[in-house]
């Protein structure tokens, strides 16, 4: 259930030719004829042209020489290191793994040691490069060289990290093994007089298992790697709450647990949200406060991925799915819930593997806001499902809660009876200033997608009319829809309209946070006939801003925009209207490479 995205690979929207001189020599087939040898003086005069020929080509080579030597070809740590050149076409020669490291507490922020001579060639960081691009000592060898780690943060998400030794003073190391290909077909042109390419050193003596159990709970971690190393870990920029990576941002000590430490790693709790009545919460581990990795929990239940054959004692007998994680398009974390007696539970089936599954009174708190805010009012694909009474909702299994190796009792809801949905259609159009290569990458998991989805869109040639060419063929956008990896933002504002107005209010709305005609045209040719579909009277409509989105599904577009906009519809139908806070809708300047996102919450999934 937690999966969390690595940033967009950067990519030159600049293609740089790299000419490669030969020294194929051409030989010159002179018929001369005999005679013309047999003349002493003829012979003298081609022996002293060869003669300075081969003078000449000596100091123009020496001269080539000195022109070139500010650029460092191929420096490596130690002599031993050294290596072939890698290109593009060839792999990385087998790593030297070196050994004795020893690394700080916390990482040690420096100034900009410029190892890039131009950032933005390289991240498409534009104007915000000073501010994304850091520098910080992580450790020392065990000759004493500084271990440096060059982040590039762009937004909300994890850091790229790349790894340099300082091999002298003022000499660096930018280590390719840690990085792989990028550095050699991307930042070879850009890197500094200063850095070498070291093409076989590899740090790799901090690692972390893929599955732990720790405090009796079972963890796996959200790599598919065999085994977590430094490549897959992020760097802890403010010690302890940066645990969370970039992802989400920092987090208070407060909210930090220690289940316990195993082999040099300490693993921790971390809470995310915090209410009255639940909390969600997330596992992370760390090496020292220096690099964090994501886990999430590997029982029996978590390793269904929602597909449990449960066996209930009394009750609907379902095959449905269940979750644990926030409403909405995002989904993180797992939700325990606070302020729970044992005396209060009632068992009401088990799993396959025995595991008991409990539920509460319908008075408990936490039961009254699954119903109220999760399930009531919501448009279900089985008309059975709909309108049911708590009661009902509770006998259907609408929720169960089980123990997990903590002690906790984590909550799961019936995928079919809670809004968990999904980012429906989501289309972004990209305007540049001028012809632009332009790569975008979502943080979410993608479910359909047109271009084709790889991990990204790479290398689409974006013109200014907004029109896009990718892989050969022409779009008008980018769409996309899945489940976002955020938190979904609780929807404390909005607009009540009777239904048959909310066609042309949602047109209207559209228009007033600065949608132009063809995108308003395309959003409500997609929402337009949902929103007629609507059978209550009236339908509420709230709107998530940019920010929010930043947050649910953060976009990483290379190179970065100046302007971003981005609107996402969450309606419902409604019986009847209730109290709900104004929600205002701002407008925005398209100012220099813009790009405009609309989308919508699809209650009943993808």
């Amino acid at each position: 259930m937690l999966m969390q995205q690595d940033p967009l690979t950067p990519q030159d929207p600049v293609q740089t030719n790299v000419v490669t001189e030969s020294t194929n020599s051409q030989a010159l087939h002179h018929k001369l004829k005999h005679h013309l040898f047999s003349d002493k003086r003829v012979l003298a005069v081609v022996i002293a042209a060869i003669f300075l020929i081969a003078l000449g080509s000596f100091f123009i080579g020496q001269k080539l020489h000195k022109s070139n030597s500010s650029v460092a070809k191929v420096p490596a740590l130690s002599t031993a290191n050294k290596a072939t050149p890698a290109t593009s076409a060839q792999k990385l020669p087998q790593p030297d793994f070196i050994s004795g490291n020893s690394y700080l507490t916390f990482p040690k922020r420096l100034g900009d040691l410029g190892y890039i001579t131009n950032y933005d060639k390289v991240f498409g960081c534009g104007d915000s490069c000073s501010n994304i691009v850091n520098y910080y000592q992580i450790g020392s060898t065990a000759s004493g060289q500084p271990i440096i780690d060059m982040t590039f943060t762009d937004g909300p998400g994890d850091a790229a990290n790349s790894f340099f030794i300082e091999t002298s003073n003022g000499k660096y190391s930018l280590l390719a093994q840690n990085g792989g290909d990028n550095f050699l077909t991307i930042w070879q042109p850009y890197l500094a007089s200063s850095v070498s390419i070291d093409y076989k050193t590899k740090l790799n003596d901090i690692t972390m298992p893929t599955q732990v159990t720790i405090a009796g709970q079972k963890m796996q971690s959200l790599s598919q790697n065999s085994q977590l190393t430094i490549d897959d870990l992020s760097l802890m920029v403010n010690g302890a709450v940066s645990i969370r990576g970039g992802f989400y941002g920092d987090v208070a000590l407060s909210d930090i647990t220690t289940l316990g430490s195993q082999s040099g790693i300490d693993y921790y709790e971390v809470v995310a949200k915090d209410s009255n009545t639940y909390k969600v919460v997330e596992y992370h581990a760390a090496y020292k406060s220096l690099f964090s990795a994501d886990y999430q929990p590997n029982g029996e239940i978590a390793r269904t991925q929602g597909n449990l054959a449960a066996h209930w004692t009394s009750g609907e007998n379902n095959s449905s799915t269940y979750f644990s994680a926030g409403g909405g398009c995002g989904s993180y974390g797992y939700v325990v819930a606070k302020n729970i007696s044992p005396s209060d539970l009632s068992q009401v089936g088990t799993t396959p593997g025995g595991q008991p599954l409990y539920q509460l009174p319908t008075a408990n708190p936490l039961v009254q806001e699954i119903y109220t805010k999760d399930y009531a009012n919501g448009q279900y694909a089985d008309p059975s499902l709909q309108n049911l009474s708590i009661d009902q909702f509770t006998t259907k299994h609408g929720y169960f809660l089980a123990k997990n190796g903590l002690g906790e009792y984590v909550l799961y809801m019936r995928s079919d009876l809670i809004i968990q949905g999904g980012c429906a259609k989501p289309v972004i159009y990209l305007y540049p200033s001028a012809l632009t290569n332009v790569s975008v990458k979502v943080g979410a998991d993608v479910v359909n997608s047109d271009p084709t989805y790889r991990n990204g869109w790479y290398n689409v040639m974006a013109y200014p009319d907004g029109s896009l060419k990718y892989n050969g063929k022409i779009y008008s956008s980018l769409f996309w829809d899945g489940y976002g990896q955020g938190a979904y933002p609780d929807i404390t504002s909005g607009t009540i309209v009777k239904t048959k107005d909310a066609v042309s209010t949602v047109q209207s709305q559209l228009a007033e946070q600065g949608l132009n005609s063809q995108e308003i045209s395309d959003f409500m040719n997609y929402w337009g006939p949902k929103l007629n579909s609507i059978t209550q009277p009236y339908t509420r409509l709230s709107w998530l801003s940019t920010a929010q989105l930043n947050s649910l599904a953060p976009l990483y577009i290379k190179p970065a925009p100046q302007t971003l906009k981005r609107v996402f519809l969450d309606f419902e139908g409604i019986s009847q209207p209730y109290k709900l806070n104004p929600q205002p809708l701002n407008t925005f300047n398209r100012s220099g490479f813009t790009v405009v996102e609309w989308g919508g919450l699809a209650r009943n999934g993808l």
